[in-house]
C-alpha cells in the first residue's frame, strides 16, 4: 500500500488502478485472514467480502469505458504474495496500521470520482465507502467498541443486493 496519495493524469489510470486494486485487496485480505486467529480471522473475511463487492461494483465501468485490465489470476496472486512479504503484527498493531494509513486512498478515490464521466460517478462513490467502512472499523475496534463491525456490516448491507420480493408467491388472487 502507498505511503503517500498518488495522482493520476487520466480516468482510464485513476479506474484501472483502483479496479486492479480491489481484486488484488481481496486476495490480500483472504491471505491475511489465514495469518490470525478468531475473531481477527472473521474480520479480515469481511474486508475480502467488502473489497469483492467494490470490485464486482466498479467492474462495469471498466466494460463500459473500454478500459483493459490485467488478468484477475494475476491480479489475485499479487495481492496473496503482497500479503505474504508482510510482517506479521498482532491484531491491534494491524488496527492501528489500518487508522494510520487507509487514509491516503480517500483523496486517489476523490480523483477517480472528479476525472470520470457524469454518468460514473454516482457508482464510484462505493470506493470511499468502503475504505471509510474499513477505518471506520478499525477505529472502534482499537477502542474496544463492542459494536466496531456495525462498519462493516452497514457497508456489506448497502450495497449487497437483496433477493427480489416474490410477490407471486404471496399472490392469492
Amino acid at each position: 500500500m502507498p505511503a503517500t496519495t498518488r495522482t493520476f493524469a487520466t480516468y482510464q489510470k485513476a479506474l484501472t488502478c483502483a479496479y486492479e486494486e480491489e481484486v488484488g485487496g481481496e486476495a490480500f485480505f483472504a491471505a491475511l485472514a489465514q495469518r490470525y486467529g478468531a475473531p481477527a480471522c472473521e474480520i479480515l473475511k469481511l474486508f475480502t467480502r467488502i473489497e469483492a463487492i467494490t470490485a464486482a461494483a466498479i467492474a462495469p465501468l471498466m466494460k463500459r469505458n473500454g478500459f483493459p485490465n490485467r488478468a484477475l489470476p494475476a491480479l489475485a496472486a499479487e495481492g496473496a504474495k503482497e500479503a505474504a512479504g508482510r510482517p506479521a503484527l498482532s491484531w491491534p498493531d494491524y488496527l492501528a496500521k489500518i487508522v494510520r494509513d487507509y487514509p491516503v486512498y480517500m483523496p486517489e478515490f476523490q480523483q477517480v470520482i472528479d476525472l470520470a464521466p457524469d454518468q460514473d460517478r454516482a457508482a464510484l462513490l462505493i470506493l470511499p465507502d468502503h475504505e471509510q467502512a474499513m477505518i471506520d472499523y478499525a477505529a472502534a475496534a482499537l477502542c474496544d467498541d463492542p459494536r466496531a463491525a456495525d462498519h462493516l456490516f452497514g457497508f456489506i448491507a448497502r450495497y449487497t443486493p437483496q433477493a427480489p420480493f416474490a410477490a407471486s408467491v404471496l399472490d392469492v388472487s
